[in-house]
């Protein structure tokens, strides 16, 4: 067909419509129109090359669909599907507080490597502002500065959303792929948020006085995440063997309240069973024996679900509590300010620090390959070095 014939005239310009290739799923035909051009020309040249194009099987035609559409829907329905609770609350928070506000209405085909770079360089000049809690509303003025290590959780979740964009037909190229990459510096910080054994013996004393030691102890001495910490139910205890098996996690989803779920955060994860030391043992004895004479007392009703770590009701402990109550009791001591997760970095760092094998810990911290143990927690530190050059120099030496 004449090409000249193709091209049309109307009130804004030029317009031509062609075939584009055949539906994939269909098999049916596809017709496209393209325009307004300013000029013929303008629109033939146009024309010829998308007519090449679809002739060597080289065209695409890029989705309109907009970013807030697109990410939720990646969201619900791939980035999901076994992942912890947890994980999903703080990627969704990010995916509202951050990606959403920027890119919303924006074309996923005019997201390009440009934008990302200026949207990652806001994000480290202008910070974020804290959440809103139910005990303080959030001061305006306040901006609280980004880490490197969650500008790379944000870096890593644009990176899987856009493969699958591209996997989906929706764009031609991811424009991750070239963007500037978040460097995080050698887990520098997890190291800074573990505690010496001086300072776990103080934390400890201080948590007996105000009687929460024991679930503290046991997250210090096992390293379990905070929800397998209080996930744990009478029946994953073997007291015979001194062991407990993580079965499953504890936590509280937004507007329903605590739920417990019977599968962990990776598969390495799921039904370990973790041995516990003699000091361990007699303490959740003791605490049995009390909610023994408790059910006696207030009936099969008081901590039906037969939870290990409960408060004065009989409930399951709310994990957020005892982040605030361990909160509470670390401002008043005079040891390195860490968080609740820091007991999990301390056990592990202790344990690396007592020469006990990578793979060891890995199995006992739950993660889903040996290389994340070690990334995290193989460093050394001033006391170590100075102990391998003192046994340097005796070899060398004697």
């Amino acid at each position: 067909m004449d090409i000249d014939k193709l091209i049309k005239k109307k009130t804004k310009g030029y317009y031509f419509r062609i075939d584009i290739g055949k539906d994939p799923t269909t098999g049916k035909r596809r017709q496209q129109s393209f325009g307004p051009f300013k000029t013929k020309t303008e629109a033939k040249k146009e024309l010829i090359k998308i007519r090449t194009q679809v002739m060597q099987g080289t065209y695409f035609k890029p989705s309109v669909k907009e970013f807030e559409s697109f990410i939720n829907e990646w969201f619900d329905t791939v980035y999901c599907q076994n992942k912890s609770e947890t994980t999903i609350e703080t990627r969704r928070y990010i995916i509202d507080s951050q990606l959403i506000p920027y890119f919303g209405k924006m074309p996923l085909k005019d997201i390009n490597t440009r934008l990302i770079d200026k949207f990652f360089a806001e994000l480290q000049e202008n910070g974020r502002k804290p959440r809103k809690t139910d005990e303080c509303e959030e001061k305006e003025d306040k901006k609280k500065d980004l880490s490197q290590s969650y500008l790379h959780i944000i870096f890593g979740l644009l990176n899987q959303a856009f493969n699958k964009a591209v996997a989906w037909e929706l764009i031609r190229v991811n424009p991750m792929e070239n963007a500037q990459k978040i460097v995080v510096k050698n887990n520098k910080s997890k190291r800074n948020r573990a505690w010496t054994k001086e300072e776990v013996n103080i934390f400890l004393e201080a948590a007996s006085k105000k009687g929460l030691v024991t679930p503290f102890l046991v997250d210090v001495v096992t390293g379990v995440r905070r929800g397998e910490l209080l996930g744990l139910k009478w029946e994953d205890i073997d007291f015979k063997n001194k062991t407990i098996t993580i079965n499953g996690t504890l936590y509280r989803r937004k507007g329903e309240g605590l739920k417990y779920k019977q599968k962990t955060k990776t598969e390495s994860s799921d039904n370990r069973v973790i041995p516990i030391p003699d000091t361990v043992v007699e303490l959740l004895k003791k605490e049995k024996a009390l909610q023994d004479e408790m059910k006696k007392k207030f009936g099969n009703s008081y901590n039906s679900e037969n939870f290990i770590f409960i408060n004065d009701k009989g409930e399951p402990i709310d994990p957020d509590y005892l982040t605030r109550k361990f909160r509470e009791i670390v401002k008043t001591l005079n040891v390195k300010q860490i968080n609740l997760h820091g007991l999990r970095h301390t056990a592990a760092t202790l344990l690396m620090k007592l020469g006990v094998h990578a793979k060891i810990v890995s199995d006992m911290l739950g993660h889903s390959r040996i290389q994340v143990t070690l990334d995290f927690y193989s460093h050394s530190d001033e006391e170590m070095i100075r102990q391998s050059t003192n046994e340097l120099e005796q070899h060398i030496f004697s």
